[in-house]
């Protein structure tokens, strides 16, 4: 009877709820430890990843509490990036597709957190533009196209 256990679905982890920002899965993708959900910011429409890395299995309070500045200042942060030398961002067009915050202890990363950010442009051919934002301390310090 054993011989169908591959037919059977695995059990879906477990998401745990955190703190007024939504539910959330800790998942090792990889190489990378890391709690990751699907959450609505407070401005906008939409649904975006958040991914909070973590070397010891918990969310720390600097990451939720810089969740929850990014999400009070999303439209001033974007609107900010937009404003930046050589930005190629429109405000009308982007979508935030994810959103990185590392703990400040963990010294695999040297950023406060990275918003990926996608942009429907005519002229490319892949239909759109991915542009990622380095920010240090709720200030975007540089703009990377992807």
């Amino acid at each position: 009877m054993g011989f169908f256990n591959f037919l059977k679905s695995k059990p879906s982890p477990k998401a745990d709820y955190i703190s007024g920002i939504g539910d959330f899965i800790y998942s090792s993708d990889f190489g990378e430890n890391a709690y990751r959900g699907e959450i609505n910011f407070t401005n906008l429409e939409y649904k975006t990843e958040v991914v909070f890395p973590s070397d010891t299995k918990d969310i720390s309070d600097y990451q939720i509490s810089y969740f929850k500045e990014i999400d009070n200042n999303i439209k001033a942060i974007l609107d900010y990036a937009s404003k930046m030398p050589d930005s190629k961002i429109e405000l009308s067009k982007c979508n935030v597709v994810s959103v990185l915050i590392p703990d400040k202890e963990n010294c695999n990363y040297n950023v406060s957190a990275e918003l990926v950010v996608t942009q429907k442009e005519i002229n490319n051919i892949y239909g759109k533009s991915i542009y990622s934002l380095i920010m240090n301390e709720l200030k975007v310090d540089q703009i990377i196209t992807i």
